[in-house]
């Protein structure tokens, strides 16, 4: 079931391109945009959500790392892809 929540989730957010630094300040907006996306499936399933709420952001070490890594970057006037910055993943 909670993948039937992450991915529209996970959808949602780049779809919308907000970045870490808005999040926390878009959290109404997420609510409702994932809302809708989770209603689509859900009702496929017999559910009806009726309140979904962001409450925050909570990020696990390493993609903290590459957060600040990328913020640095910025400050430093560097002009690199996000891409660049994530580890090399098989294909």
């Amino acid at each position: 079931m909670s993948e039937r929540i992450i991915h529209p989730l996970s959808d949602f957010l780049a779809e919308s391109k907000y970045s870490y630094a808005d999040i926390d300040d878009s959290r109404n907006e997420i609510s409702d945009g994932v809302s809708a996306k989770l209603n689509v499936d859900f009702d496929k399933l017999g559910f009806e959500m009726t309140d979904f709420r962001a409450e925050g952001t909570s990020f696990d070490d390493e993609t903290l790392t590459r957060i600040n890594r990328i913020a640095t970057l910025a400050k430093m006037g560097a002009t690199m892809t996000t891409e660049s910055l994530l580890p090399d993943r098989k294909r």
